[in-house]
């Protein structure tokens, strides 16, 4: 089965295609990967660290929060800013203020989403010369996964984030690891 996401109708499409087909889909696309790095890169190890330390987060303090919990601080500490905002609004206000802000859809949420509270430390990936790529790939299986009965992955870092997404959303996908870990 073949999952993909029609950007041209903000849909989900479902089909049975051979793998190798879909693979060739993928390695045809020349400028495809590059082009998602540099998008993703964008801001800076020392740029982030920088947002962490003057918005007063602690990593280690955050990461014993459960979905619910990381919202409601997560706003509250928006609302410390003066910003009267909530931490989903705050993505709302993102999106109305991009260029292609009307044809963004669960996906592009759920990336956005992802990207914050990483960037906020929830659960932060551990910095490596791929990792911001890899979370958009993480977003884009959280996406695919919300129109499922689970989410199974084995990495801890985006089960949590994940759930978040979902709680936000109130989309009753579950997850957990490949041994069954919630």
């Amino acid at each position: 089965m073949y999952f993909y996401h029609d950007l041209s109708s903000d849909t989900l499409i479902v089909k049975k295609e051979e793998p190798s087909v879909v693979l060739e889909t993928i390695r045809t696309s020349s400028i495809a990967k590059p082009a998602m790095k540099m998008q993703v890169n964008l801001f800076s190890n020392d740029q982030k660290a920088q947002v962490r330390q003057q918005l007063g987060i602690d990593i280690i303090e955050i990461n014993n929060y459960n979905s619910t919990q990381i919202v409601e601080h997560f706003t509250k500490l928006i609302a410390i800013t003066g910003m009267e905002s909530t931490f989903q609004s705050l993505i709302e206000k993102g999106v109305a203020m991009h260029p292609d802000g009307k044809k963004f859809g669960l996906m592009h949420r759920i990336a956005a989403i992802i990207e914050l509270l990483d960037l906020f430390g929830y659960w932060k990936d551990k910095e490596t010369e791929n990792s911001n790529y890899a979370r958009l790939w993480d977003s884009i299986h959280t996406y695919f996964s919300s129109n499922c009965d689970f989410f199974i992955s084995d990495d801890k870092q985006t089960r949590m984030k994940a759930r978040v997404v979902f709680e936000l959303f109130n989309i009753k996908t579950i997850v957990l690891s490949s041994k069954g870990i919630k």
